[in-house]
């Protein structure tokens, strides 16, 4: 006698294109917005698909079906689940919009399958919204109901910082700073100082800060461990609310408030190193610390990173990331004979990101899901990121003046 099997059915309307809903259900950039937090995908028939969450659930299949803008099919074998099910994902244009219908079949109605059901249908229903916000909207619901922190992050902690501030093991994530405004400034939070704990999770990796807040909403309380010269502070950080741009619909108005921005950036630095000698622009304040002229190649390297960021982006890829390593940033500011030619180096790039926003094609604008994403990183994200390390690079300074 066969296993009685279960289904389960999702529907929902979104307001965009069956080409947009395509992308958004098979590109694995957009997965990450509204399906999971990390996704690696081959859209093809017998192609791969591995979906992970930070909660710790995680599920791998094959690609069985596809026939563009109008139905996907993959099957389905979640983290301790009993057995393989099907995904279905069918498409149809209607009313200006698609209609999105999720089924989840061949799943075990007895009851050692009665917990994965209930996540499933749980973990349906919640990214069938997020897939509407985040394709109407252009944000990631998750991230936009989720607390923020306001600290600015240099990076997790080296194996020298974990001797240097005597963490009890390697764990925890440097600042170069915190945004006015939020909790995190409030508490004093600075540059150099090292968040080793939040909410109780240690913060190994950076979806460990997700699984730390993932009970928690904006004005709540949260215990903090936090390392600063090396002494060990225990307190508690008010959560703020995640600020988000009004982001405009043309391409070009977009580029010319970020130019705003960097004009603006751009006094910030040159007040920073209005008098600095070339000697102590050079000099780092300690073996593994940074100096001033280093943070300005990072800064560079950063600034360049981002034509990869949206050339990665427009051609529907993953973005990659860069070392912090210290010799890299070393040879790069060495090979300015200056600090000046290094600031010049730095507006350049700037200008460059600047008319590569202005640039970007009709349709990748059209579609929220990636332009907004884009846009977000670089009103709110560029400026705060340098600002943070406006505040290293003066402690560099001081600390080779005294």
């Amino acid at each position: 006698m066969s296993e009685e099997m279960k289904t389960l059915e999702f529907s929902q309307m979104v307001k965009a294109t069956p080409e947009q809903v395509y992308n958004a259900i098979t590109n694995r950039n957009i997965l990450q917005g509204w399906f999971s937090n990390f996704v690696e995908s081959q859209p093809q028939e017998n192609g791969r698909f591995y979906a992970w969450w930070a909660e710790g659930y995680y599920t791998s299949g094959v690609y069985t079906q596809l026939k563009e803008n109008e139905h996907v099919a993959y099957t389905w074998q979640g983290r301790g689940e009993p057995g393989v099910s099907k995904v279905d994902i069918s498409l149809a244009k209607q009313n200006g919009g698609t209609q999105v219908e999720v089924k989840h079949s061949e799943l075990g109605a007895n009851g050692v399958w009665e917990e994965a059901v209930k996540g499933l249908q749980e973990g349906w229903e919640g990214a069938m919204e997020n897939l509407q916000f985040l394709l109407e909207k252009g944000i990631d619901k998750r991230l936009y109901e989720r607390p923020f922190l306001g600290i600015l992050i240099a990076g997790l902690v080296t194996d020298e910082q974990v001797k240097e501030f005597g963490l009890p093991e390697k764990a925890g994530v440097a600042l170069s700073g915190a945004l006015e405004g939020t909790g995190a400034a409030e508490l004093g939070l600075q540059n150099n100082d090292v968040v080793y704990e939040l909410g109780g999770v240690k913060l190994k990796i950076f979806n460990d800060f997700a699984v730390a807040v993932q009970d928690k909403k904006a004005e709540d309380m949260i215990d903090i461990v936090y390392y600063r010269d090396g002494e060990k502070i225990n307190a508690e950080l008010r959560l703020s609310r995640r600020p988000f741009a009004d982001v405009p619909n043309d391409p070009k108005e977009l580029a010319k408030q970020l130019e705003e921005q960097y004009a603006q950036i751009d006094k910030e630095l040159d007040a920073v190193l209005e008098g600095v000698s070339e000697e102590e622009a050079t000099k780092r304040p300690e073996e593994k610390e940074w100096s001033a002229k280093e943070n300005l190649a990072h800064l560079l390297l950063s600034e360049q990173s981002n034509y990869m960021f949206f050339s990665a982006l427009v051609g529907g890829q993953r973005p990659g990331g860069f070392s912090n390593d210290f010799g890299m940033h070393a040879a790069i500011a060495d090979s300015y004979a200056s600090v000046a030619d290094l600031v010049a180096a730095l507006k350049s790039a700037e200008r460059i990101s600047v008319q590569t926003v202005a640039s970007l094609p009709e349709e990748f604008v059209a579609d929220k899901a990636k332009y907004h994403g884009l846009a977000h990183a670089a009103l709110l994200g560029f400026g705060s990121h340098q600002r943070g390390h406006f505040a290293q690079m003066q402690a560099a300074i001081e600390a080779v003046r005294s």
